[in-house]
């Protein structure tokens, strides 16, 4: 009864003319029988226009027949369906697949993934582009920041033209440990599984062990291509993460902060949430040191950090000299870097400054 009046009052708030409603799971009522539950459940759904369509068992054993599993629709409004059971081997339960035509769905957004093409020719117009400009804003500026700015907006702008961003398949599959026995061994244990739940018979009680011993195969095998992976691999790190988001399906990347909670304040703009972080950690110690002083006694080691810095601070620092450099210099430094796809915040790789540097 409880479930029945909460699903009275769940329809009541979600229940209009232009909403199609489907309900379907277990309701462990059995629709092959008539009794007291069914009309109840019949009754309500019906004030909905919804009704059963599952017509055949979804539940079956050695010793019983039932459809506990059910799907409700509208069948005004879905006139063209199609409905059939699948065993999933999971459980003794199958699995009811109802197909609605005529019936408009939203697409879900799907993410593509992106990636800079960078070869012989897009570095060549990389550095042609580059040759272009006479970075007079640069070589005319007085202001040391100024000239920085002016060149990383002019090198950025170019960069980001010739190397655009384009759309592309991720090609790494992550099932390639799959080999043709184990397809043959999967299709096996299923065809087992439908002769285990329709004859009793004491030769066909091997399934388990069957199941057992196909994992641990599975298990093998992913071991084993995985170790390969690593082990003809260049850069171990990169598979290694490759591996890892294969296997949790997690290939987006989302590392960017939104929003930050401070002061019991939600700060939302970037400037904000960078001075929070700022001021957190130029406090710490100080707010460490305050927070622990009530629980330890005064002695002349119990000094607070920042009067280390203070000291330091009060004598005169030796001046800097800056030792004049070449251009020659700069390109030497550059070319040592090594050549990798790896950037930092301006998406610059390695590679890229190699390869100008190159040329």
């Amino acid at each position: 009864m409880h479930f029945l009046s909460s699903l009275d009052t769940i329809l009541n708030r979600l229940y209009n003319n232009s909403l199609n409603i489907i309900i379907c799971g277990d309701f462990n009522i059995n629709y092959l029988k008539n009794s007291n539950n069914k009309l109840q459940l019949d009754s309500l759904l019906a004030s909905c226009n919804l009704h059963s369509v599952v017509d055949f068992s979804t539940r079956i054993t050695t010793s019983s027949c039932t459809t506990i599993d059910n799907i409700f629709i509208n069948k005004h409004i879905s006139i063209d369906f199609s409905i059939q059971s699948y065993p999933t081997r999971l459980s003794d339960h199958d699995v009811q697949i109802i197909t609605l035509t005529n019936i408009k769905i939203q697409k879900p957004s799907t993410h593509h993934l992106t990636r800079r093409v960078i070869n012989d020719t897009t570095v060549s117009e990389f550095q042609l582009n580059l040759s272009y400009e006479s970075w007079d804003n640069v070589f005319n500026g007085d202001d040391v920041d100024t000239i920085f700015n002016n060149f990383l907006n002019t090198y950025l702008r170019i960069f980001y033209h010739t190397f655009a961003l384009k759309k592309c398949q991720n090609n790494y599959n992550n099932k390639q440990w799959k080999t043709p026995g184990i397809i043959i061994s999967s299709q096996h244990k299923r065809d087992l599984y439908l002769l285990c739940r329709s004859i009793k018979d004491s030769k066909l009680n091997n399934y388990k062990k069957y199941c057992r011993i196909l994992s641990d195969v599975v298990r093998t095998a992913k071991r084993k291509y995985y170790n390969n992976l690593l082990i003809n691999s260049n850069n171990r790190s990169k598979t290694s993460w490759h591996i890892i988001k294969s296997v949790t399906n997690k290939t987006k990347r989302n590392h960017s902060i939104s929003s930050i909670e401070t002061d019991e304040k939600v700060c939302n703009d970037c400037f904000d949430i960078a001075k929070a972080f700022n001021k957190y950690f130029t406090t710490v110690t100080k707010n460490i040191f305050v927070n622990n002083s009530v629980y330890t006694p005064s002695t002349p080691n119990n000094v607070c950090p920042l009067n280390y810095l203070k000291q330091i601070f009060a004598r005169p620092f030796p001046r800097i000299n800056y030792t004049p450099t070449t251009t020659k210099e700069i390109t030497e430094i550059v070319k040592s870097l090594k050549s990798t796809n790896s950037h930092g915040y301006d998406e610059i790789p390695t590679k890229v400054l190699n390869l100008v540097c190159l040329l």
